[in-house]
Parts: C-alpha cells; structure tokens; sequence
C-alpha cells in the first residue's frame, strides 16, 4: 500500500519537470530565435546602409569629378590669355565654342575685362565697331538697362559664347550687382576661382539655377589686385551638371533614390539648389535611415548633397531573411536541435550569398567603369578615360623622376571630309585613324585616347620623344592610310598635325602646363600648314 503511494507520488514530479523541459526549451528556442532574428536584422539593416551611403558618396564625388572638369576649361581659357597680350573676339568665339561643345552644363563663356573710368570711351568705341549698340550698362532695380553710372572701374561683359539668346548680357557691368561684386572681389583677392551665389538662368524658361565661375587673369605672373586684367567667366547650369552625371551612372543611381543639393555656404540660410522630388513625396517614401549628407566645397562656396531612400528602393534592395528566419525559429521551436541546424545553414546561405551578390556587383561596377572609359566609336580611351590615366601617370613621372611624353593628334580639316562624305563615312574614318595610331606605340603603359571630336591623344610615360621619332611615326601612320580626300587642301589623302610635348615634372609641376605646351605645338602644325610634326 505504502509502495504504491511512493510510485504514484513520483508521477506529478515527472510531469512537472516535463512541463518544465519543455518551458525552457522553448523559452531558450525563442530567445535564440529572437537573437538571431536581431542580428540578421541589424546585419541585413548594416549592409543595406552601407550599399545606399556607398552609392550616395559615389554620387556625390560624380557631381564634384564633373564640376571640377568643366571649371578646368577656365583655367584652359586663362592660359589662352595668359599667352597672349590681346584676344579677338573671333579667338574667343573659336576657342569658346570648341569648349562649351565638349561640356554641355557649361551655358555660357565669357570675357570680362577690368576697365578703369578713364579707358571707359575707348573700349565702347572699339567694341561698337563690332556690335553698333555696345555700352557699359547696369540693372535698375526695376529690371531696366541702363548706361552704367560713373565709378572708378567697370567690369563689363565684352565677349560671351554663345551670343544667341545672350544678349542682354553683353556689356553688363558685373560690379554694378552685389551678389556678382562679392564673387569678383574674392577671385580678385584670392587669385584662384570662384564661384557666386546661385542664380537664375534667363536660358530656361521655368528659371533653373545656376552659378558664376570666375577665374582672375593678371597683365603678369604676379597675382596682385592692381595688375589684373580681367576676368574669365563661365556660366553653368546645375541641373544639366546633374543631369549629365545621371546618364553616366544609370546603373547604381535610380528614380527610387532622391537627392537634394543646397548651398550651404551661409550655414544660417540653406538655399536648394536642386531636387528630385517634392516635401510630400519625402515624407511619403523616406524609410528609417540615417540621413547621408555630404559637402562639396568649390571656389568658396560650400554645396551639401543629402539623399534618402524610396519605399521601392528598400523593397528591391533589402533582404527579408531575418523576417523568415523568426518565423522559422517559432514554428520550429519544439525540434530545437533540427531548428539550430536549419538556422546555421540558413545563416551560412546568406552569408554565401551576401558574399556572391557583393562580388557580383563590383564586378558589374568595374565593368560599368570600364565602359565608361572608353570611346564608343572607336575603341580607345574617352576623354573621361584619358583625364583619369593622364593625372595617373604625371603624378607617376614625378614619383619616379622619369619623363612623360603627350601629343595631340588632329585630322585635317575633318570638317571638310564629313561635309562631303557624310558622317557615317566620317565616322569610318575616325575608327581606321584611331586603329593606325594605336599600331604605333609599343609598350604596355603607352596610352591613346579620343581627346574630342576629330583629335586623339597619346601618352608615352618614361618616353623621351624629343626628337619626335613617334609621332611622326603616327602621322605616317595616318598618311598611309590613303584613305581618300579630295576636299582637303593639305593632301587628296586623310592626314593629321601632330603637337608634342615632354616634360620631366616635380612637384611644382602642373599637369595642364604640358597638354597646354602640346595643345601649342599642334596649333602651331596647323599653322605652318598642317601634316607635320611641331615639338613643343
């Protein structure tokens, strides 16, 4: 009687310690579940943000690569008047149109020179032989054009390219406008760029912004206020600057991520400068993520890009593993030890394939990159290509203390053989040009590139082409092409002048100074009758 007692008393202990096993397993499944569940997460939430700022930032340095490229056309211009004590207006307007041509934000160019008070006369008499109406004029607060009043220097438009549809800029005194004088004042006192405010531009009719870029030209070396000549001035659209930057980076900068660009250079009064969206669309689409802002610093102003994503962007970019992986973890709780195995599995795909797709992507990216490098039509490198290699391989010789060497390569009057032979015989043309200079050079680092339209460009790193052995090797090349070209008043056969210039750089040294000293060379080529070789 006393034994059965005994054995039945043992029954509710064992069920006790049942239930409690089976409490604590599953408490112990949840909670490992909820812990995976929240690591995933935050690892899932970290990669996401990491790829989103890392796509932010590479935008942000696309708009700053292309900014900097375009302002470097007026540190070309001011070369182009630093060599040279008068510049015509047909100087101007050639070498202007060339470069807005190449660079697309860029709206306008234009030549301000400094005019004291006493010399005012003359250069409205000389300008008016050209443009009839010509005189300083300034804005009246009412929006009228005025003869300038008297003051002790003027700072007028003289030259501007394009002329059609900027007329009325013709003549206006920069100085007479606050916002214009201050960005003057500091190019001047500085001696480098500058940039002004944002401005409306009178291209567009839903009044887009844009901004000034100024750039001090001085009667010598010496970067004093009194010996300044003038200025070199570009006008530039932001939202073609942006625009541009869009086309190239189609592949990892979507409709799905907006982005705002503001002018922060008053930290009390932020100014948007440019946007893809609207406040409703931010507050309907921006997902809980750190808010990315970047500042871009130019010419004395200071530009903050900010971006955030949209619900789609989140949806096509962020992973839902950890979600599954909870609800797994709940429905599994009770085989804990298959659960555990089935979560590091689970856990190890993922990190397999976070792994994979990360691979995947860069090298998706550096092939993007590589196409973007190379010229569509004939094969070598593009001017984006060539700038990247060209400041590589300088900053090389300097390292080394080796010399470089760079010729730019134009075929003769180009413009001639497309008017009669067409544009899809030219474009033939270019690629046989291109494979014939591409025969020439010999070593593996030896570059060519498509500098624009119809020149091409080579770079010989640790070559000595003083003599210029090879590219007259490269002219011949081209020569013996015999392709033909009766319209040409060189040759009845496609040719090409060829500029040179080497250089052994330091560390003072300027890349532009040799593209310069080879841009010379080939003007000079042109000059003395063009299918030849001129050293620089």
């Amino acid at each position: 009687m006393s034994s059965n007692n005994k054995h039945h008393g043992q029954i509710p202990s064992i069920k006790k310690y049942y239930h409690y096993w089976i409490a604590v397993i599953v408490i112990f499944g949840l909670l490992i579940t909820t812990i995976i569940y929240l690591e995933l997460k935050q690892a899932q939430d970290i990669a996401f943000r990491k790829d989103f700022l890392s796509r932010s930032a590479s935008f942000v340095a696309s708009i700053e690569q292309e900014i900097i490229l375009d302002l470097e056309v007026l540190q070309f211009f001011k070369g182009f008047y630093d060599s040279s004590e008068s510049v015509t207006s047909k100087e101007f307007n050639l070498f202007a149109a060339r470069a807005l041509s190449r660079h697309p934000s860029i709206q306008a160019l234009e030549w301000v020179p400094r005019v004291p008070m006493a010399e005012r006369a003359k250069v409205e008499l000389d300008r008016k032989s050209q443009i009839p109406d010509f005189e300083i004029i300034e804005l009246t607060p009412q929006g009228d054009f005025i003869r300038a009043m008297e003051r002790e220097e003027y700072f007028p438009v003289l030259f501007v390219e394009p002329l059609s549809g900027n007329e009325s800029a013709l003549g206006f005194d920069l100085a007479s406008n606050a916002a214009r004088q201050e960005a003057l004042l500091r190019a001047r006192t500085s001696g480098q760029l500058a940039l002004s405010a944002s401005i409306k531009l009178i291209q567009y009719k839903q009044g887009a912004l844009g901004f000034l870029a100024f750039v001090p030209v001085y009667q010598t070396n010496e970067n004093r206020p009194d010996r300044l000549k003038g200025f070199v001035l570009g006008v530039f659209s932001i939202q073609d600057t942006i625009t541009n930057v869009l086309s190239k980076r189609a592949s990892d900068v979507t409709s799905d991520i907006y982005f705002e660009i503001t002018d922060q250079t008053d930290p009390e009064q932020k100014v948007l400068l440019y946007s893809n969206h609207n406040d409703e669309a931010k507050l309907l689409y921006a997902d809980k993520i750190d808010y990315k802002e970047q500042r871009i610093s130019i010419g004395g102003r200071v530009w903050g890009v900010s971006a955030f994503p949209t619900r789609n962007y989140v949806s096509a970019h962020k992973k839902m593993t950890a979600e599954w992986v909870l609800l797994s973890g709940i429905a599994f709780t009770l085989f804990v030890f298959i659960y555990l195995i089935i979560i590091v599995k689970t856990t190890r795909k993922v990190q397999l394939l976070i792994e994979k797709r990360t691979r995947e992507l860069h090298e998706v990216n550096k092939k993007m990159e590589l196409l973007t490098l190379t010229d569509a039509l004939t094969g070598v490198l593009n001017r984006r290509g060539f700038d990247q290699i060209y400041l590589a391989e300088f900053k090389g010789a300097i390292r080394a203390n080796s010399v470089i060497t760079l010729m730019i390569i134009d075929v003769d009057q180009f413009k001639s053989y497309n008017d009669h032979y067409g544009h899809v015989k030219g474009d033939e043309c270019l690629k046989r040009v291109a494979r014939a200079i591409s025969t020439v050079p010999s070593r593996h680092g030896d570059v060519v590139a498509r500098y624009g339209g119809e020149e091409f460009a080579v770079i010989l790193p640790g070559t000595d082409d003083k003599e210029g052995a090879i590219a007259e090797r490269c002219r011949t090349a081209i020569e013996q092409m015999a392709e033909p070209h009766e319209f040409s008043a060189v040759s009845s056969v496609v040719t090409a002048s060829v500029g040179v210039a080497t250089a052994r750089p330091n560390q003072d040294s300027d890349p532009v100074e040799l593209i310069e000293r080879a841009d010379k060379a080939l003007f000079q080529a042109k000059e003395a009758g063009r299918n030849r070789v001129v050293l620089g």
